[in-house]
């Protein structure tokens, strides 16, 4: 049997299952899309906070250090390092969730049907 025509069997089996609550449920899935894409976007913009304050930290020290000409100092080199890679990663999460927010709020719809088919799957 194609696994297009196994997923309408299953969804109509649900949909008689649930009778009029599957309309309600539904609306309840869009609408935790739409709160997990605000919620996404909350977070970008946390993260966004952190970057930026991150990046002018790193900037305070890079004078400091080269008010005191410390570059050379191993501490300095590795707290260049970590701060480097923690602003990388901040970066990354801060895109993803961006993304993710974006593409919930645009399309809640899409959100509630990929919860049902993922609770279909299990």
């Amino acid at each position: 049997m194609d696994w297009k025509q196994e997923l309408l069997k299953r969804l109509d089996s649900l949909a008689e299952k649930l009778g009029t609550t599957g309309a309600y449920l539904w609306q309840v899935l869009v609408r935790q899309g739409r709160v997990e894409g605000i919620a996404d976007l909350v977070t970008a913009g946390l993260l966004g906070i952190i970057i930026f304050c991150l990046y002018k930290t790193i900037q305070l020290f890079h004078r400091k250090a080269e008010a005191e000409d410390t570059f050379d100092d191993f501490g300095w080199i590795v707290g260049q390092i970590i701060a480097g890679i923690s602003l990388v990663l901040a970066t990354v999460f801060l895109c993803v969730a961006l993304y993710n927010g974006i593409l919930e709020i645009a399309n809640p719809e899409y959100y509630a049907l990929h919860e049902v088919l993922q609770t279909i799957a299990k």
